[in-house]
């Protein structure tokens, strides 16, 4: 889905469309510009530049991490 015009204003802070296009420039946002001159931003897309897909980076644990702790304390691996 796309986000609204109200969710790109609260997003950006900006309400002209001018003002929104370059704030999404500069804060590395994929858009594409509508016949009426507001940018489509997909929600997928603000989703995962904001760390909305965090929880699943996160949900495999590095294990080797833990591995090398091991080693440095002295115990075997």
């Amino acid at each position: 889905m796309l986000l609204s015009i109200a969710e790109l204003v609260a997003l950006t802070g900006y309400r002209r469309r001018g003002c929104i296009i370059r704030w999404l420039s500069q804060n590395g946002f994929a858009f594409r510009v509508g016949a009426d001159g507001y940018p489509r931003v997909l929600e997928e897309h603000v989703r995962s530049q904001l760390g909305g897909n965090a929880f699943k980076q996160r949900s495999v644990p590095n294990l080797s991490v833990l591995k090398k702790a091991s080693v440095h304390n002295g115990s075997p691996s």
